[in-house]
C-alpha cells in the first residue's frame, strides 16, 4: 500500500488482536467505541441463533468478525497512525514520520499464518476430546 511517497506495508499486532481496545488507547474514541458496540452485538446475535438451534452457526457468525477485526485492525492500524501524524507534524518532520511507517511484509504474513493454524489446532483439540 502507499501513501503518498511512503510505503506502508506494516501490521501492527496489538490492534490485531485488540482492535478496540487500540482504538480507544490512540484516541480513535468515534471507531472504538463503534467496534464495542459492534462486538456486544454480535455476540448478542451469536447468543439468539445458538438459542434458535443453530450454534454452529452462530460461532461462524463469531468467527467471520473476528477475522474480519484482526485483519483489518493489524493491517490499517498503521495506516491511521501515518495519517493522524501527517496533518499533526510540522511538514519537515520526515524522520518522525519515517519512523512511524510499519513493519515488514514478513510479519503481515506470519499473522496470516499464525491466524490459519489456529482453527487447525481447534479442530484437533476437539477431535481428541474424549467427551464428543
Amino acid at each position: 500500500m502507499r501513501y503518498g511517497d511512503s510505503r506502508l506495508a506494516g501490521f501492527n499486532w496489538a490492534a490485531a488482536f485488540f482492535p478496540a481496545y487500540w482504538l480507544l488507547y490512540r484516541r480513535f474514541w468515534i471507531g472504538g467505541v463503534a467496534l464495542a458496540i459492534a462486538n456486544l452485538l454480535v455476540g448478542l446475535l451469536t447468543q439468539v441463533v445458538a438459542l434458535l438451534g443453530a450454534p454452529s452457526a452462530g460461532s461462524l457468525i463469531s468467527l467471520g468478525f473476528a477475522a474480519v477485526q484482526f485483519l483489518e485492525g493489524g493491517l490499517l492500524a498503521n495506516l491511521l497512525l501515518y495519517s493522524r501524524a501527517k496533518g499533526v507534524l510540522p511538514s519537515g518532520s520526515e524522520r518522525e514520520l519515517a519512523r512511524l511507517r510499519g513493519t515488514s511484509e514478513t510479519a503481515a504474513w506470519v499473522g496470516v499464518v499464525v491466524f490459519s493454524v489456529l482453527p487447525a489446532l481447534s479442530r484437533f483439540v476437539a477431535a481428541s476430546d474424549p467427551s464428543s
